[in-house]
């Protein structure tokens, strides 16, 4: 018997309209249901006759709940407005005994002239086994149930393999069929071997499953690899139908190492299963750990593992994509209350649910009941609505369950680490930051536990993206998740001592700093001893900070730059008042030094003039003696751009006697011979007028006379670069309207109808 239970209504319709599409060489039309009487399949043959079919999915419980939904049908159809038909059929996904189809077909008596135009569960078994054409469209009919399953994970030879029966039989119902599933079983079947890979979140595991649930289906026995390719070589047999799954065989972070020589034998098995007739092998990845992968291992590279052949990209979410998803999980839902399911559809409130920022497949388990640990609120509708609305926009409590219950030690404090970048944190640092975290926590040293802890998070607690440059960037999954994170590093006492202990960056000292402020932290806060040895270490020696640039084609690109000192100690006396005034000396020290630095040009000539300006306003008790020649010397060290004069005059501006008159003569001669030079590049190269308009602005202050014709040349020039390119933009912007009316507003109008369609059906429900 065929899985119609796996079915939404939404599915069985569309089996439905295949299947009497197939039986009678036609197409039917589908029609959403609601309160008005719609009809469900219509087709209008040449001749003007119009056959409708109403569908009934009842694939569980008692004949008489499908009679009192046929009987409501039967009333709406003696309405005047009820659309006229030439036939009239009903179909059932419930089984109909010879009696139960006479007292529908009764009910159904001024449309339905016999018995036999009512169709149960084993009229569509037929059907099915004379068409398994349309069978094969509809995956969630036959995909092998749990008792396939267990009947080869019995024998007690792959107890690893045990789980997949529960977990298909679970997943399977909710499971929002596409055609990667047709696509990746193509090339699984041509090749024997697919490579799923795709960005977090997307469902690779779930079509891997789907992947060897349906070759179960077949005959063939399951076999799932855990942590080595060795285990598949010892079950391995060329004469025996197996299908093979090996989730995340890259490991989920880029620094995973396959252990020595296991890419080899990984590539020997891919060989091997490509060659037999008997077996298949699925795998999933991140594609941009795949990528990483292959730059990194010779042996993968040759072996050609990115090949068009083997790799199948899932793409991301599409709106609908996420309808669906919702809209499954809520047919399929006990917990939901029909009330509920209906407010949801009223107003298009669901729009805020699918198109919400923190939208994720797991958050829709757990507001539908699918996650044990807490009751759905029940009453009219409402209150689950706006349960599952706050549980998107606070999924703290949601987090705390996942945290306490699904984290060890060592993970929980991978996920602390994570928090104090403040955001982002590349790979290296975040692992160095997390060695000296479970140093101080006396966790045990054991081989890969990083990587192994990182794949716990990635994908759940944490995200992993690549920049153009190869750089890998770790992040908190998202910002709800973040506040809880940060609370429960304020909430122990002495653990934000252990996260002061642990920073390798100045980034993570203004993260926690800011942390501490914001939160109030009494214990561990900026002016601990933890604190004040971090800070000292870090500004002395600590390294630069990761900037991203976007390239042309917007792609990121990380560099990590130098050491912004200044910037830093700036930081410092404007954040973290109580260090400096505890450690006094030791900043006058580090203010001393820079004096020395900046009589030799060395230093951030931006950053020592921000920082110069606050001690001259607030902080003339701590400023050191020369401060004003000091940084005179590093603004005039090398004036040789645009934004080396802008400082200067900055500067003047500000302290009007910081030059006197010699001074500012002789840099007058410097700024008249800069400006020469300087026009002709604008007049050659610039695009902006912006750097034209601060040359008159020094000029006036320098009391340097501009070259009017040269100033003039430069200006038509660079205002006629920018005419040219605000006239491709403004026809690129208008090409791009023009494709968006063509091509996405209708699609985006027809994804809208079809969603609009899809929640109207709960209208209908009892």
């Amino acid at each position: 018997m065929r899985a119609y239970f796996n079915l939404t209504d939404v599915e069985f319709e569309a089996l439905v309209a295949d299947l009497f599409g197939a039986l009678e060489s036609c197409s039917f039309e589908r029609f959403t249901r609601g309160r008005d009487g719609g009809i469900d399949l219509r087709h209008i043959a040449t001749n003007g006759d119009v056959h409708l079919i109403q569908c009934k999915h009842y694939p569980s419980g008692s004949f008489a709940t499908l009679k009192s939904a046929v009987s409501k049908e039967a009333h709406k159809l003696s309405l005047p407005s009820a659309p006229a038909s030439t036939t009239y059929r009903l179909v059932s996904s419930h089984g109909l005994t010879p009696n139960n189809k006479a007292v529908l077909a009764d009910l159904l008596r001024t449309r339905v002239t016999r018995d036999s135009d009512i169709y149960g569960r084993d009229d569509l078994e037929g059907a099915l086994d004379a068409h398994p054409d349309v069978e094969r469209l509809h995956p969630k009919l036959w995909l092998a149930s749990s008792a396939q399953l267990a009947a080869f994970l019995s024998s007690g030879v792959h107890a690893r393999s045990r789980a997949l029966a529960a977990e298909i039989e679970e997943a399977l119902p909710r499971y929002v069929q596409s055609d990667s599933f047709f696509r990746a079983k193509e090339r699984l079947i041509g090749e024997h071997v697919c490579i799923i890979a795709g960005e977090p979140g997307i469902g690779k595991t779930t079509l891997a499953r789907m992947l060897v649930a349906d070759a179960v289906a077949r005959g063939y026995e399951p076999v799932e690899i855990g942590a080595s390719i060795d285990e598949a070589w010892e079950v391995y047999e060329p004469s025996a139908r197996q299908i093979f799954l090996y989730d995340d065989f890259l490991g989920r972070t880029v620094l995973a190492e396959l252990e020595k020589n296991e890419e080899s034998r990984l590539l020997a098995l891919m060989r091997a299963v490509g060659r037999s007739g008997n077996t298949l092998f699925v795998m999933t990845t991140r594609e941009y750990v795949l990528q990483k992968a292959v730059q990194l291992r010779e042996a993968l590279a040759r072996g050609g593992v990115t090949q068009n052949k083997f790799v199948l990209a899932l793409p991301s979410y599409s709106r609908l994509d996420r309808a669906k998803i919702l809209y499954n999980h809520l047919w399929h839902s006990p917990a939901v209350s029909i009330q509920a399911k209906q407010v949801l559809a009223s107003d298009g409130r669901y729009a805020r649910l699918i198109d919400h920022r923190n939208f994720n497949p797991r958050l829709i388990e757990f507001v539908t009941g699918f996650q044990g640990g807490h009751l759905l609120p029940g009453g009219d509708g409402e209150e689950w609505f706006e349960f599952a609305l706050d549980a998107l926009d606070h999924p703290a409590q949601i987090w705390r369950n996942a945290v306490e219950q699904g984290l060890g030690d060592v993970e929980r404090a991978l996920l602390l680490v994570a928090s104090t970048f403040g955001g982002e944190a590349e790979i290296s640092d975040l692992e160095l930051s997390f060695d000296k975290w479970c140093t101080e926590c006396g966790y045990a040293v054991r081989p890969r536990r990083f990587q192994s802890a990182l794949q716990v998070l990635d994908d759940t607690f944490t995200k992993t993206r690549r920049t153009g440059n190869g750089h890998y960037f770790v992040s908190i999954w998202n910002p709800g998740l973040d506040d809880f994170v940060q609370s429960e590093l304020l909430s122990e006492r002495g653990l934000l001592d252990v996260a002061w202990k642990s920073l390798v960056s100045f980034r993570q000292l203004e993260a926690l700093t800011e942390l501490s402020r914001s939160r109030k932290a009494e214990d561990g806060g900026p002016a601990s001893a933890a604190a004040v040895t971090a800070t000292k270490e870090l500004l002395r020696s600590g390294p630069g900070e990761w900037d991203m640039h976007r390239s042309p084609s917007g792609e990121q690109y990380a560099y990590r730059g130098p050491a912004d000192m200044e910037a830093r100690v700036l930081f410092l006396l404007e954040r973290s008042p109580d260090f400096v005034k505890e450690n006094l000396d030791w900043i006058q020290e580090v203010l001393e030094d820079f004096l020395n630095a900046w009589a030799f040009g060395r230093g951030e000539p931006a950053s020592a003039l921000a920082l110069s300006t606050w001690l001259v306003d607030y902080g003339r008790d701590i400023a050191p003696t020369g401060l004003l020649e000091g940084l005179k010397a590093i603004l005039t060290w090398r004036l040789d751009d645009v934004q080396g004069w802008d400082l200067v005059v900055e500067l003047r501006e500000s302290i009007h006697d910081a030059f006197d008159d010699d001074e500012w003569e002789d840099l007058a001669g410097q700024f008249h011979a800069f400006l020469e030079d300087e026009l002709d590049y604008q007049e050659q190269d610039a695009s902006s007028d912006y750097d034209l308009d601060r040359l008159q602005r020094f000029a006036r202050a320098l009391d340097v006379v501009i070259d009017q014709d040269a100033f003039d040349r430069a200006m038509k020039a660079v205002k006629g670069r920018m005419d040219q390119e605000a006239e491709a933009e403004d026809y690129a912007a208008d090409e791009a309207l023009e494709r968006w009316k063509v091509e996405e507003r209708p699609r985006q109008r027809e994804e809208s109808a079809a969603i609009d369609e899809l929640f109207r059906r709960f209208d209908s429900m009892d």
